[in-house]
């Protein structure tokens, strides 16, 4: 029996290359960042938006100009939103807690949620990368390049750089399944 980060042999594929865990903690971490950032706006722009509001109705209810009500209510709407994307993306760490790509000579394996999708080169049709792998903030929360792998079923497989070594992964993944190539 294998532990939950060995691979698991899988012949059809070939002998193992390496494993592309995901960033597990950068998930979790970013999540709360965004949390916290979030409900502090959203904190910070409930009096600004009720001192509008009373504003607003002192003047005889005229909403008076629509830049001011944008900037008193941007923070607090951009916090409530910013609250509802962490918890979709806390949710979305939680649930892919130890989801990782392990590399075979004829393919890879996606692993995550318990589940194992082996896919063997010539199951895939096309690899598209979205973006450019850069340090920085975008980097940080996983959206400066994800990569989409297509399959001739048509299904998907998509990643981006919270997974360790993505644009490796990427490169790897497009090379093997290039027109004329070996593997």
């Amino acid at each position: 029996m294998t532990d939950s980060m060995s691979p698991a042999p899988h012949p059809q594929l070939g002998g193992f290359v390496r494993t592309y865990p995901a960033d597990d903690r950068r998930r979790v971490g970013t999540a709360i960042g965004m949390l916290v950032v979030g409900a502090l706006s959203a904190l910070i722009g409930i009096p600004i938006f009720q001192a509008r509001q009373e504003q607003i109705s002192s003047q005889g209810g005229s909403p008076g100009s629509p830049f001011a009500n944008a900037i008193t209510g941007f923070p607090l709407f951009g916090g409530l939103l910013l609250v509802a994307f962490a918890c979709w993306r806390l949710g979305h760490a939680v649930a892919n807690r130890g989801e990782r790509f392990d590399e075979y000579e004829r393919g890879f394996v996606h692993s995550r949620r318990g589940a194992s999708d082996p896919v063997e080169w010539s199951a895939v049709r096309q690899v598209r990368q979205l973006g450019e792998a850069r340090e920085g903030w975008r980097h940080t929360l996983g959206i400066d390049c994800r990569y989409v792998v297509q399959r001739h079923t048509g299904r998907t497989i998509r990643f981006n750089t919270l997974i360790e070594d993505a644009d490796v992964l990427g490169n790897h993944i497009e090379r093997a399944t290039r027109p004329g190539s070996s593997g």
